[in-house]
């Protein structure tokens, strides 16, 4: 993780947090699909791991909801430094 996110000091910090959270989630998925032999339990698995709901903040969300989370800080962050 510290060689993936070695470009986090050159951003904000609620951009590192959600990057930090959204990569945490991820290897919390990796780790019992990749550890499943048979491939038809993996993607059975994995669905249902990127689809369960954790507490995040004050809501609920699922994985794909913490990565639309991800993406609309890194626009805000961008937007941020756009010169118009």
């Amino acid at each position: 993780m510290v060689a993936a996110a070695k470009h986090l000091i050159h951003v904000t910090a609620e951009m590192g947090n959600e990057w930090s959270d959204f990569w945490q989630w991820a290897q919390d998925i990796y780790r019992p699909v990749y550890a499943e032999a048979d491939p038809a339990k993996r993607s059975e698995e994995l669905q249902t791991l990127i689809a369960e709901k954790s507490q995040y903040d004050r809501s609920k969300v699922d994985f794909r909801q913490l990565h639309h989370r991800l993406e609309d800080t890194a626009k805000s962050a961008v937007e941020g430094y756009t010169v118009s």
